[in-house]
């Protein structure tokens, strides 16, 4: 209890001193989110779990691309969590008429959870999206190199004919970081840091290695093409595996009681009315 209430002042100290230096008229929700976690981080800078929780929190932003990277920074993150347990709070107040410890504590941790649980949503997805579409792009970088095209024109190739979001987006960066002068290593080494998934991380040190001891490019992507396209192959399967375990759950709990419901009711009922 006595560290619940102490949770509870200390949120309760950030918001007050945000709101009393927050002028509505010149400041978004936003920017109040991000005021807010400034305030965290500077009276949090002595605690070592404060640092790594802001480089976890920037790791995952830029992880989850542009979208998500042109709005939120650490500081905002760490603001909407602490307004969003707020929130939380009190909601189940509100609805169970009373301040408890458990009800509280338990709105607290999801408040807190809620943005994490939002934020690695949107890692995932972007992840998928380029698992998903990654072999077909390396066959098409494979044809343009096997054709005579480079490697910085096989990505501006690419850049310019992907339907795919998230694919324009890194091999554009590819791109704009070659045409400014940085290394082809390098560059791919940033995209692998970008995406966070191991099959990329995997490609990404092959072609390294083929640059690096002068291979030939185009057998590189032909093998690394075949081993994303059973990466991906194995995913689905992974996804088909456990779709019986997730819905186990509303199978029990919804979809069976209403079955059990409509087919025994009537009896239930003409029973009653016979007796």
């Amino acid at each position: 209890m006595r560290v619940l209430l102490s949770v509870l002042v200390f949120m309760s100290v950030v918001l007050v001193v945000t709101f009393i230096k927050w002028k509505p008229k010149s400041v978004s929700k936003l920017e109040l989110f991000e005021r807010t976690g400034i305030y965290v981080f500077s009276l949090t800078q002595r605690i070592k779990l404060s640092g790594i929780w802001h480089g976890w929190v920037g790791n995952r932003i830029n992880l989850a691309g542009s979208e998500v990277k042109a709005g939120f920074n650490p500081e905002k993150f760490v603001g909407i969590q602490l307004y969003s347990a707020l929130a939380c709070v009190i909601i189940v107040s509100a609805l169970i008429g009373r301040f408890t410890a458990g009800y509280t504590l338990a709105a607290v941790v999801f408040g807190l959870c809620f943005p994490v649980l939002w934020i690695n949503e949107k890692v995932e997805t972007r992840q998928r999206r380029l698992l998903r579409v990654l072999p077909d792009v390396i066959d098409l970088m494979l044809i343009c190199v096997e054709s005579g095209l480079g490697f910085n024109a096989a990505i501006a190739k690419i850049v310019k004919y992907s339907p795919e979001p998230v694919i324009n987006e890194e091999f554009g960066e590819i791109h704009r970081a070659i045409q400014l002068g940085q290394s082809r290593v390098d560059v791919l080494r940033q995209f692998s840091l970008r995406t966070g998934h191991p099959a990329v991380s995997a490609f990404v040190n092959s072609v390294i290695q083929g640059i690096v001891i002068g291979s030939s490019l185009a057998e590189v992507l032909k093998v690394q093409a075949e081993y994303l396209r059973a990466e991906r192959f194995l995913h689905a399967e992974k996804v088909a595996a456990q779709a019986p375990v997730k819905i186990l759950f509303p199978l029990m709990f919804f979809i069976l009681p209403t079955v059990f419901l409509s087919i025994f009711a009537p009896f239930a009922l003409s029973l009653l009315g016979m007796k």
